[in-house]
């Protein structure tokens, strides 16, 4: 399946995704109809069509197409998600070595 209308702004989509030339392109949602990437260099503001011709000849992957609640949600979950790794990492040390003392918060 071909993908011929633009995504919605917050959209991911990726050239040659997992390949050695891939290129992943975000639509930014406060500059509308613009697409972004570090993995090419374009002079200007990239649009749908600019993303397009880039993947002439080549497969074109659409990541993620979701709405905002969508991204927010996830945003906190990995938010939620990395203090806790934190948190836990800081347990161990404070109860895997109490002959070193406690640790100063």
């Amino acid at each position: 399946m071909t993908i011929t209308e633009e995504p919605p702004p917050g959209s991911v989509v990726a050239i040659d995704w997992g390949g050695p030339r891939q290129e992943v392109w975000v639509a930014n949602r406060s500059n509308l109809g613009n697409w972004y990437t570090t993995d090419a260099t374009f002079v200007g503001h990239p649009t749908w069509w600019d993303v397009r011709h880039r993947a002439e000849g080549r497969t074109l992957t659409l990541l993620v197409a979701a709405n905002e609640d969508t991204y927010r949600t996830g945003y906190r979950a990995g938010v939620d998600a990395a203090g806790q790794a934190v948190a836990e990492v800081l347990d161990n040390l404070r109860y895997s070595n109490p002959q070193k003392g406690p640790i100063r918060d």
